[in-house]
């Protein structure tokens, strides 16, 4: 199912017409034509826009091999990961993998650093050898 028509498919299940749509999306009644007809396509700030008004995640509606349908049964059966759930290799999955740490567990101990004393310099200390900057400008 191409964008275009899961797009129509959309607006037209949540009872809007094409210039509601286009209200809502902050674009024109003409654009929103375009857009489900194939003619064009949106910007990725307005699919997002898209995404949090329908409530379908933006690859879905991009994904030309994955039908509304197919998209709501997977909803009821949990299988197909969404934006809010963690896709494998994602941030969200990592927090997953690692949990922050919680009030419970102890801190790990702190080791204590002793000051020590340096040894004082006995010999003389060597003369700074003047680069040609410095003779420059230091006569």
């Amino acid at each position: 199912m191409e964008f275009h028509e899961k797009l129509v498919e959309l607006r037209r299940g949540n009872h809007m017409t094409q210039a509601g749509l286009a209200s809502a999306l902050g674009v024109t009644r003409q654009t929103v034509y375009k857009w489900e007809t194939g003619q064009s396509y949106p910007e990725a700030m307005t699919l997002f826009a898209m995404r949090n008004l329908f409530s379908v995640p933006t690859d879905i509606l991009l994904d030309n091999t994955v039908t509304l349908a197919e998209y709501k049964e997977s909803l009821e059966s949990e299988t197909v990961p969404t934006e809010c759930n963690a896709v494998p290799g994602t941030a969200a999955a990592k927090q997953e993998e690692n949990p922050a740490p919680t009030a419970e567990a102890a801190p790990a101990p702190v080791k204590e650093e002793t000051a020590t004393e340096t040894p004082r310099a006995t010999a003389e200390p060597e003369k700074k050898k003047k680069g040609l900057f410095s003779r420059l400008f230091n006569r």
